[in-house]
């Protein structure tokens, strides 16, 4: 074998001329000769074990190295998503406001006598109408091209956490009959326009974004444990009892001093017996069909169908199941969708 790797070192500087070489590399049977108490041991290296071990090995280098571009890329993307999120999240209820502001700028003043008015005065008047009413057009329309944008970023943002886009589009639906009772006495923006698309528009979007935002309001977004640490995240990781290449579908919370495991909001408790990999496990059903897990738990504080509040314990940390330790293992999931929990929370928490 060190033959096998004098052969290749002036390759080393272009890899993909190195694993060709050892791809192809001419394998010879090997002997293997070891003394022990003064006798000498001899083991046979069939060349075709010496080829498939070589094989085997770029195989799994590739594929780690190729798993390790995978999830520095969906990292960027992640980052990506939260920058815009940064960016718009303040933006579009200010736009709101603004927007709001404008329309309600273009009503007449009650209190202008327009009677006692001069010809003159009438004139200046009917003037300052007219550009104030060209002002609101303008603005309606980049209200309504910002506030598409803003959707849009806030979409895909669920997207990027985990939710898939056919579960963006029910999640929509629910928020949209969700909403709730509203009403009021308010003043009516009338907007004197040939084609009023630009606010039909506009009302469009502002209702979208209080849909997508009532979904972000939904999801939980705290700590299970108080004052804890994480110790191992959500996404490929080498599982710590198999030692095997696995999909980390939560976060492990570490407990300081705080061993209760508490609800990041309120539902029904769901106590699920028939995961013994994850011990004592409580899953708790959530507004718009979100679900969060709770595993490994030493004891259960809930009962199944109970109605609880976000931050009701629902039962102790412990280690039990597949386990090297005592943790947390929590949750996010809507359906199968399973969600980073920590983008997810700071996501939640950014947008409210």
């Amino acid at each position: 074998m060190i033959s096998v790797f004098t052969h290749i070192r002036p390759h080393f500087r272009s890899p993909i001329a190195a694993i060709k070489k050892l791809w192809n590399h001419d394998f010879k049977d090997s002997r293997i000769i070891l003394e022990r108490e003064d006798e000498l041991h001899y083991y046979y290296i069939t060349a075709n074990v010496q080829m498939k071990t070589a094989r085997v090995g770029i195989v799994l280098v590739l594929s780690l190295l190729t798993m390790l571009v995978f999830l520095i890329a969906m990292n960027a993307l992640h980052m990506l998503r939260y920058s815009e999120l940064e960016h718009t999240k303040f933006k579009t209820d200010a736009m709101n406001r603004k927007a709001m502001q404008a329309l309600a700028d273009v009503m007449h003043d009650d209190s202008i006598d327009v009677a006692s008015l001069n010809q003159e005065q009438l004139l200046a008047e009917a003037q300052r109408q007219k550009q104030n009413q060209k002002n609101v057009l303008m603005l309606v329309d980049f209200a309504q091209r910002e506030l598409n944008k803003a959707n849009h970023v806030l979409a895909q943002t669920l997207n990027s956490v985990g939710v898939s886009k056919g579960h963006v589009d029910t999640l929509m639906t629910k928020a949209k009959r969700s909403l709730g009772g509203q009403g009021g006495v308010d003043r009516s923006l009338d907007i004197d326009t040939p084609d009023a698309k630009s606010k039909n528009a506009l009302i469009k979007e502002i209702q979208l974004n209080e849909q997508i935002k009532s979904i972000y309001k939904a999801i939980p977004d705290t700590k299970p444990i108080n004052n804890s640490g994480v110790s191992s995240n959500f996404g490929v990781r080498v599982h710590p009892v198999t030692g095997r290449l696995a999909f980390h579908e939560g976060v492990d919370f570490i407990p300081h001093n705080d061993m209760m495991a508490k609800s990041t909001a309120a539902g029904i408790v769901d106590v699920d017996s028939s995961n013994t990999g994850y011990g004592n496990v409580v899953t708790v059903h959530h507004a718009f069909g979100f679900k969060t897990l709770y595993g490994h738990l030493s004891k259960v504080l809930v009962r199944p169908g109970q109605k609880i509040e976000a931050g009701t314990p629902v039962g102790i940390v412990g280690s039990t199941g597949t386990s090297t330790g005592t943790h947390l293992h929590y949750e996010i999931a809507i359906d199968n969708d399973k969600l980073n929990p920590l983008l997810a929370m700071e996501l939640a928490k950014n947008v409210q």
